[in-house]
């Protein structure tokens, strides 16, 4: 009725639940409000958005160029090229 380009009840379900999860709410919490048995069935379709997850696997990607290059490892949000440190999003 809204004629929402491929709308449907899971589309906006999925969205509430990365999005909750992209704001810190723990995936346990997230689970009981979409209705799972078991935070292993919300795990297995939304642990890509897991914010814990997502800035442990950062910082083991820089940690890992950090030692390949031999630079000191460098604070989260910034990257270096040509020398230079700089502020990224």
């Amino acid at each position: 009725m809204a004629k929402v380009r491929a709308g449907h009840a899971h589309r906006f379900r999925h969205t509430f639940a990365k999005e909750l999860l992209l704001a810190g709410v723990p995936i346990e919490r997230v689970s009981v409000l979409l209705g799972h048995s078991s935070t292993r069935i919300t795990e297995g379709h939304y642990s890509a958005w897991v914010r814990a997850r997502q800035e442990q696997l950062e910082a083991d990607v820089r940690a890992s160029w950090a030692l390949e290059s031999g630079l000191p490892s460098l604070e989260p949000g910034t990257y270096r090229a040509r020398g230079k440190t700089e502020l990224v999003n």
